[in-house]
């Protein structure tokens, strides 16, 4: 498909568009990719699951 462009500034334009548009969906797909797979915490780094340990480490510190 070929497509006629005005001057250069519309050229411009649209190639911006189109570049802005392959970032928005590169941008989602590594969003919906990164949401498949998430990355396991590690212990101390807070969180409703490290709430046990954090309290067990600071009682024993508090036994010190």
């Amino acid at each position: 498909m070929v497509v006629q462009f005005p001057n250069v500034r519309a050229l411009r334009r649209a190639a911006l568009a189109a570049c802005h548009a392959e970032l928005l969906a590169v941008t989602r797909t590594a969003s919906a990719l990164a949401g498949l797979a998430p990355r396991k915490k590690s212990p101390g780094r807070g969180g409703p699951e490290d709430r046990g340990l954090n309290r067990a480490w600071a009682a024993r510190k508090r036994a010190q």
